[in-house]
């Protein structure tokens, strides 16, 4: 049995772009080399596909549409958008559903659309939930980005700055900077858009202090020295500091999970103040990415 993402792929994508390609040539007048192209496929899969036989007449139809798009410059992800839309659309009792009601195989009493719906109910809001991470990951990073005394902050092991979703079970329900916030020209430079997964330690960090708590739902780390922890002492920050004369060179997150329990519920900075071999860092928490940001913000103000 075919789950219907499998078969929208297996069954109605081939047809699809062969039925694009086709409408690329007759319609538009493209070579196969161009097509080739735009289609990233080579020029004897074209080929192929011109000896396809395809009759649907709504994947005809949708095929055209997409060719168009192509011929007008329409964005990649446009295109790319558009056919999920549809794709989406047309399981809830349309072409595809038909498409898929007729697969030999399928039991009678299976409902495509039931399915799909309780699919989406899900995903719906967990889908905009971390669409809003993101978007709050990449304004964090813009107000980083701005201002300049930030740059002092970064430690030796550079910075990421992580959010994750209201309920995380793991590091891949956190967003975070792949490759880390780094230093260019003296300013805070994010080498790529937040991605969830893309973080170990600092998301690592997160998790651990989510067990102190869980409103905590954003983090960074910055360098920690005597002018730091003045600074923090004068914006009136909430501190936990770990003891490292106690715990030597654990992993902080194996620290975080130990004190858990006996440390302060309310906190805006956790201190490691460092070991042998260990750089001494602050990790300033949030509510979410911008919060963070601003905190951050404000200490290098101070600097």
């Amino acid at each position: 049995m075919y789950i219907p993402c499998e078969f929208f792929v297996k069954r109605i994508v081939p047809k699809l772009r062969a039925a694009v390609a086709k409408t690329l040539i007759e319609k538009h007048g493209y070579t196969q080399v161009q097509v080739s192209q735009i289609l990233g496929l080579k020029q004897a899969t074209i080929s192929k596909y011109l000896k396809t036989d395809v009759r649907d007449k709504y994947i005809l139809k949708f095929a055209e549409e997409i060719a168009d798009m192509m011929v007008d410059g329409v964005h990649t992800t446009e295109i790319c958008s558009h056919i999920s839309r549809t794709c989406i659309r047309e399981r809830a009792r349309g072409w595809i559903y038909r498409i898929y009601r007729e697969n030999r195989g399928i039991p009678k009493e299976f409902d495509l659309t039931t399915c799909i719906l309780g699919a989406l109910n899900v995903l719906e809001s967990d889908f905009r939930e971390r669409i809003d991470i993101l978007r709050s990951l990449e304004e964090a990073v813009s107000i980083l980005e701005k201002e300049p005394k930030v740059a002092a902050l970064v430690p030796e092991v550079r910075m990421n700055i992580v959010m994750s979703t209201s309920s995380p079970r793991s590091i891949d329900d956190i967003a975070g900077i792949p490759g880390r916030l780094t230093v260019v020209h003296e300013r805070i430079k994010a080498p790529s858009k937040p991605e969830f997964g893309a973080s170990k330690h600092t998301a690592s960090v997160l998790l651990a202090a989510r067990k102190i708590n869980t409103e905590v739902r954003a983090c960074t780390c910055i360098k920690y020295n005597r002018k730091v922890k003045d600074i923090l002492k004068r914006l009136n920050f909430r501190v936990i500091q770990i003891d490292r004369e106690k715990y030597g060179d654990a992993d902080i997150v194996e620290i975080l999970e130990r004190i858990s329990k006996d440390v302060p519920h309310e906190f805006d900075a956790i201190i490691d103040p460092g070991w042998i071999g260990i750089e001494p860092v602050a990790y300033i928490f949030g509510h979410d990415a911008i919060n963070v940001a601003e905190k951050v913000c404000e200490i290098a103000k101070c600097i």
